[in-house]
C-alpha cells in the first residue's frame, strides 16, 4: 500500500487493490462525460448531446457532438426565458463561426443577445 496515501482505503479494498500497490490501478486517460441529464438532438444529420444548466445564476447551454470523446464543447449563455429553438440556433451559429465539435480544442463560448448569438469576448 506504499504510495497510495491519496486513495481511500475503502476504495482500494472495493477494487481489490488492498493487497498490492498502486501499480495495479488502471485509470483510462480519457473517459466520456457522464450521460445523466443530457438530451440528444439530431440536427442536420449529426447527433449532438446538450444540457441546460444554471451556473452562478446564469443559464448556460452546453452542446457537444455525441461521437467524439474529446471534441470541442460549445457553451452558450442564455437569457432567463429559453426555448428549444435556441439549441439548434446555437449549433448553427457555432458551425458557422469555427466551432469544431469533432476536434479537441478550447471551449467555444457564445452569448444570446437580442434574438441572436454573438461570440463571447474573452
Amino acid at each position: 500500500m506504499q504510495g497510495c496515501e491519496n486513495f481511500k482505503l475503502s476504495v482500494l479494498i472495493g477494487a481489490g487493490l488492498d493487497k498490492g500497490g498502486c501499480d495495479d490501478l488502471f485509470i483510462p486517460p480519457t473517459m466520456p462525460p457522464p450521460q445523466k441529464g443530457y438530451k440528444v438532438i439530431n440536427h442536420r444529420d449529426v447527433q449532438y448531446r446538450w444540457i441546460m444548466q444554471n451556473r452562478r445564476g446564469v443559464n448556460e447551454l452546453v452542446i457537444e457532438a455525441s461521437a467524439p470523446v474529446n471534441g470541442q464543447v460549445l457553451t452558450a449563455e442564455l437569457p432567463r426565458i429559453v426555448s428549444y429553438d435556441m439549441v439548434t440556433a446555437a449549433i448553427d451559429f457555432g458551425n458557422a463561426n469555427g466551432w469544431k465539435p469533432n476536434d479537441a480544442g478550447p471551449v467555444f463560448r457564445c452569448k444570446w443577445v437580442r434574438k441572436a448569438f454573438q461570440l463571447e469576448e474573452p
